[in-house]
Order: structure tokens, then sequence, then C-alpha cells
């Protein structure tokens, strides 16, 4: 650059002469550079195409080399679980050598042992054990009825007055006449004496039919309102059933649908949380809960009533439960109790305490104490029944409430009796099913009183009208011996030895 200018070092611009030369100069540059480019990229070419096929090579080397090691580590796997059949192999044989000493040991003692067996002696030594315990579980629960001392009331009906005044007057004139006087002394403790569902105790007026006790407090059989009836006197028989069928079910071995839990004097009952059971119900029994809500959010209810009425709705959900309890213990023991009566709470106690065929069903011989498929009586009907027998007047809603209850008064009127019994055609008219299985179940009759004895043969059924006809034979004796007043019976465990 032969400008003066352009060699200065704070210029902005170039002469048009130097950019000549330095254009010159680049493309001289450039005609050297470009062959050399040339060249270098010809000879990465050829060596690349060297080297490729060494690469392929290499990348197959590793492939095959991982694929060795795979095979390395599961033909190790597969020794390892050759070594541990090998062992369980010698373990077999080892257990078929000692199977084969004990089948031989076994054939050697058959060979020896008497050709015949004496079936008849066995199947009678069972026949005692299964009579002996049959006849312990009976007189557990009858021993528990006395210890509970449940036992109708005391009713004074003008029929039996006029029997009363009779006998006083035949008392009065004469002393010598004892067949009469236990004649009419019978005559009078005969409804006491009927169990609560036999043909002759619903012939009974309903009306006259007498309240149980236990412990001398009752759970009455006609509508209840617990705003007005006192809470002890409603809670104390209650726990006492409670108490009682806890007993009850410990000695007859029952698995029952609901569990039952005591909390000092708050018992609770909740539905078991077995899974086997939990399967069982989701087969049958939550088929009867779909218009149950409650009982899916919560499973656990009470058996007793606060003073301020707040837990009333599941109080009469737990009384359902535990009726329904009741009337599946009754099934167990071959007791057949209408739908309509599974609200009367002690009366269904007392017929399982005389039930003919007691302690001869038990769920402790069973898979997992699995209950019974086939009982009929949905929860459901249990609990309408038992919401018709209790009622809470105390809330501040009873005006509309009982309104609407005059407007469906006329409804329900041919359905419902007296003292707050469904007939069975309520629930004939609402099925929750087409099955006919409740018809069975609208007669009240008892199977008879099974008699036990030494001799099988001597076992028999005997009709309920033999039964009370002996027990009033058995009475007059007692009187014309002793001429004491007739104490409540009472079992021994000493008696047992009678079934031995």
């Amino acid at each position: 650059m032969s400008c003066g200018y352009c060699h200065l070092p704070l210029r902005k611009f170039y002469c048009a002469d130097c950019m000549h030369d330095k254009k010159l100069k680049n493309l001289q540059e450039l005609d050297t550079i470009v062959p050399e480019r040339d060249s270098a990229v010809a000879a990465a070419a050829s060596y690349f195409e060297k080297i490729a096929y060494v690469q392929q090579l290499i990348a197959e080397k590793n492939k095959r080399a991982n694929k060795v090691e795979a095979l390395r580590y599961n033909q190790t796997c597969v020794l390892e679980e050759c070594n541990k059949k090998k062992h369980l192999i010698k373990d077999l044989q080892d257990r078929i050598k000692e199977k084969r000493l004990l089948l031989q040991d076994a054939v050697k003692r058959k060979s020896q042992a008497p050709k015949a067996l004496d079936n008849a002696t066995v199947m009678k030594r069972w026949q005692r054990t299964h009579k002996m315990t049959v006849g312990t579980r009976r007189i557990l629960v009858k021993e528990t009825t006395s210890l509970f001392e449940l036992k109708p009331g005391v009713v004074e009906e003008p029929e039996l007055s006029v029997f009363a005044a009779a006998a006083a007057a035949a008392a009065a004139t004469t002393n010598h006449d004892l067949a009469s006087t236990a004649a009419v002394n019978s005559m009078l403790h005969q409804s006491v004496e009927l169990p609560p569902f036999s043909p002759m105790s619903s012939t009974i007026p309903m009306e006259t039919k007498e309240d149980l006790y236990i412990c001398g407090v009752t759970l009455p059989t006609r509508l209840i309102d617990v705003s007005k009836y006192p809470k002890e006197e409603l809670n104390a028989p209650i726990g006492l059933v409670v108490h009682m069928l806890g007993l009850i079910v410990r000695y007859l071995g029952i698995k029952l649908p609901f569990l039952i839990m005591q909390k000092g004097t708050r018992p609770y009952i909740r539905t078991i949380k077995d899974p086997l059971i939990d399967e069982y119900n989701e087969i049958k029994d939550w088929k009867t809960f779909n218009d149950f809500n409650s009982f899916h959010d919560d499973r656990k209810m009470p058996l007793f009533l606060e003073d301020d009425d707040k837990n009333f709705k599941k109080f009469v959900n737990g009384m359902a439960m535990l009726n329904y309890n009741l009337a599946y213990l009754c099934y167990t023991q071959n007791i057949k109790i209408p739908v309509s009566q599974t609200a009367n709470t002690l009366q269904s106690l007392m017929a399982c305490c005389r039930a003919s065929d007691l302690g001869i069903q038990s769920h402790a011989l069973y898979y997992h104490n699995l209950r019974d498929v086939n009982f009929p009586i949905e929860f459901q009907h249990v609990l309408h029944a038992t919401k018709l027998r209790y009622r809470c007047s105390s809330s501040t809603s009873n005006s509309s409430t009982h309104a609407n209850n005059n407007n469906t008064s006329d409804l329900s009127a041919s359905r419902v009796t007296s003292n707050n019994e469904l007939h069975d055609d309520f629930y004939k008219i609402r099925p929750f099913n087409s099955s006919s299985r409740y018809d069975d179940y609208d007669q009240d009759e008892y199977a008879g009183i099974y008699i036990d004895s030494d001799d099988d043969s001597n076992s028999q059924l005997i009709s309920q009208q033999q039964y009370y006809e002996q027990q009033q034979q058995q009475l007059q004796q007692n009187q014309q011996q002793n001429q004491q007043p007739s104490q409540t019976e009472t079992w021994s465990l000493v008696e047992v030895a009678p079934f031995l």
C-alpha cells in the first residue's frame, strides 16, 4: 500500500488502490490453500474407507461379548437352580424313605391288628360323646336362664282371677283335695309355661300376652316411646340380654352375623371385618343394606340410649342388628320365628333357650366358623319391625311428623296390630325379592321336645301337649309329697352323668 493515509492507525476507510491490492493478495492465498484443502479431504476419505470395516468389526465384537456375558449369567442362575433342585430331590428322597418305613411299620401293625373292627362300638361311643356334649350345652343354657331369671311376669286377667277365686274357695273348704288344687294352679300358670312362639301360645289374644322379665326388668312387646321411658329401665334389660346372649353363644358355639362389644355399661354392635365373612356379606348380606346407607359410614351401632336421645337412630339400628342376631341364633337351633315377631327381643331369647333341638347344631366344627347362607330372614325386614317398635317424641318436629303419620295411618292400619306387631302381609306387599321363602315362617309351631336317655332307641320326639301333661303330673306329685310352692326348675352339672 503506497497510500500514506491507509498506513495511519486511526483510519476509517481504505482507498481504492489499497483495496485492489488486498483483493489480489487474498486471491493468491486462496489459490494456494484450496489445493491443500482438496488433498487433505481426499486423504481423509481414503483413510475413512480403510477404517470403516474395522469399526464395524469392533462393534460386532462388543455385541457378541455382551451376549456372552448374558449367557454366562443365565448359566450361573441355571446352575444355582439345579443345585437347589438337587437338594430338594435329595430331601424328597429322604422323606420317601421315611414314608416307606412308616408304611412298612403300618403294614406290619395292620397285619398284627384284628381283622374286623367293631363299628357298632365306635358308633355307640360317638353317640354317647355327642349326647354328652348336647346335654352339657343344654344344662349350661338352662343354668344361664335361671341365673338371669328370664321368665314371664304375672298379669292379672279376668278369667284367671275366676280360677284363682275358685282355687281359694276349694282350699278353704277342704285340705285333702290336693289334686283339684294342683289342677287349678296348673291352669293358672298354664300361660306362663308356654313357649312364646308355640302353636298354643299363638291362640292367646294379643293383648293378654305377658311380657318376659330378665333380672326383674323387661322390654315390653308394645310400642315404646323412649322419650317418656326411663333410660335406666330401657338400657338395663338390653345390657342383660347382651350379656346373656354372649354366654349362650359361647356355650353353643354359634357364630353370629354381627359382632357385639361390651364396654362397661355401653355395649356396641357392629359388622364383622373377617375377610371370609366380608366375602360372604358381599354375596348375600350387603344386598339387604342398599337403603341402609349409614351402615357404610359408621359400622358401629350403640345398644344403649343417652339421656338426651341424640343417638336414637343409631340405637334403633343397633337393636335391629341385635334382633337379627337373636333370629339367626333361633334359626340355628331349629326355631322358626316370624318376621313380624323379630322385634320381641326377650321372646326370641326365651324361644332359643326352650328350643327342642338346643345344642345339636354348632359352628364349632365348621371351617372358619362360616355362617349358614340359607338364613331366610332379611335384615331390612327386621329393621322395619324394630323401627315400628321404638319411637322418640321429644324432637321439635314431632307435630309435623304426627300430621304426616295421620295421613298414612289409614293405609297402614291393617298391617300393624295394637301392640305394634306387624302382620305378615306387610312383608308380602313390599317384598324385596320374588321368592316365597317367608311363607313357611308365617306359622308358629314347634317341632317337639327332644328327650334324652342312655339308650339311643329310647330317644323320642313327643308333642307339645304331651310335654305339658307330663309337667302337670309332675307338679301334682311334687305338691302331694312336699306340699311346698313350686320353684323355678334349675339344672346342675351333676346331671351330666345320665348322658355318659
